[in-house]
């Protein structure tokens, strides 16, 4: 007599096939001098492939937008017609999803279906992302004198100092830090080399008082010697409790943090060159993004905050790269 674990496992052996089940692809055809005869084919085979009646109910919407744009029967349409019916959705002024979902429905009737092959290299559009948020050189400064231990402003200092990430941070260790010559040792994702990157003058002095008891090999953010490194969840809370305590209503998260170091980098004078290797981006297009952040930025208020390198000068200056990647105007100063 079998047990009820034996009959389940030959069910389950009984309903699952030896070789995957695959469904030919039906076919339509374009050659119909009407429309709705047309569609009449194009419903029926879409039904067969498992579409759901919303997505059939899109794919008609599509189809008579177009016939109403093309004029012609489906027998004479050509490639050309496909891409200037496209063309014509930006000029519209429709959203990003909107146009792709029109490529994604004529793509599949007329080239996976019909054969015609007119769309295979039309690329989609791409959501437009968001500019990085960052905050002002007054808001940095309100969060570091809300950071209440040495080990907050520790954290504060690698975040927006050198720009790290929430995970460099936790790999970082003491053995990376070198004091003597204020630079921080960071591995890339790449294949590139280390990057060493500069201290400011407030988190040596921080990073000097809370060396003692650990080993080279601990991590920076340990909690005590010989404990690992706090989570990256645990460091985003920090974040935002240091800027809820510097009366921020705004959520700030680490990658803020980052964020403002790479404007404020690009606002005193560095190159986006230098830029792409600090933050250890692969593509100078990443780094770009930051370009639009300061042009958006530059305002009179700001101008304002920068004026006399009050705490500009003890904690952004430090980091700044060699003086032949700044402005003239900076050169000299």
């Amino acid at each position: 007599m079998e047990t009820a674990a034996t009959w389940i496992s030959k069910r389950l052996r009984a309903r699952t096939p030896v070789r995957p089940v695959v469904h030919p692809v039906r076919k339509v055809s374009l050659d119909y001098s009407t429309w709705p005869a047309f569609w009449l084919q194009v419903n029926w085979v879409l039904f067969k492939h498992g579409y759901t009646q919303a997505s059939i109910l899109f794919y008609r919407q599509v189809l008579r937008a177009f016939s109403c744009h093309v004029g012609k029967p489906p027998r004479e349409v050509v490639s050309a017609d496909l891409h200037a019916y496209l063309a014509t959705l930006p000029r519209d002024r429709v959203s990003w999803h909107w146009t792709a979902m029109n490529l994604s429905v004529l793509r599949t009737v007329f080239d996976k279906l019909g054969g015609l092959r007119a769309l295979v290299a039309q690329r989609g559009p791409r959501r437009k992302r968001p500019l990085p948020e960052h905050l002002t050189r007054d808001d940095v400064r309100r969060i570091w004198d809300a950071a209440g231990s040495p080990r907050d402003r520790i954290l504060v200092g690698l975040l927006y100092g050198c720009g790290l990430k929430t995970g460099e941070l936790r790999r970082l260790t003491w053995g990376d830090i070198n004091l003597e010559a204020r630079t921080v040792r960071v591995p890339s994702r790449w294949g590139r080399p280390d990057r060493y990157l500069p201290m400011p003058t407030d988190l040596v002095a921080l990073l000097k008082a809370g060396v003692g008891g650990y080993q080279p090999g601990q991590a920076v953010m340990a909690p005590k010697p010989g404990r690992p490194a706090i989570s990256g969840r645990r460091i985003q809370l920090l974040v935002r409790n240091m800027a809820r305590k510097a009366g921020m209503s705004s959520v700030v998260l680490p990658v803020t943090l980052r964020n403002s170091y790479a404007v404020h980098f690009l606002e005193d004078g560095g190159t986006i060159r230098a830029l792409q290797v600090n933050l250890d981006h692969r593509f100078l297009a990443t780094t770009a993004r930051y370009l639009d952040v300061q042009q958006q930025s530059d305002t009179p208020e700001l101008g304002q905050s920068k004026a006399g390198w009050s705490f500009l000068g003890r904690f952004i200056r430090p980091f700044l790269p060699d003086p032949q990647f700044l402005r003239p105007r900076l050169s000299s100063a």
